[in-house]
């Protein structure tokens, strides 16, 4: 691997991890208490998908 490579993949791996961070925190702070039940479902779906997500990311830079 390049130099030219190694930063890249670098500044790539940065950028996956400050997405995760930012969806891990937008799923954390919620409160879905307050929302009515169609709501809280709806949010359940979708923070599952964007957990499924990340997860596949990880694991395909990691291979």
């Amino acid at each position: 691997m390049t130099t030219d490579e190694a930063v890249k993949r670098q500044a790539e791996h940065e950028c996956l991890i400050e997405e995760l961070t930012q969806t891990l925190k937008g799923i954390a702070e919620a409160d879905p208490r307050t929302w009515d039940p169609e709501m809280r479902d709806q949010f359940q779906q979708w923070a599952q998908s964007r957990a499924r997500a990340a997860l596949a990311r990880a694991k395909e830079q990691h291979q």
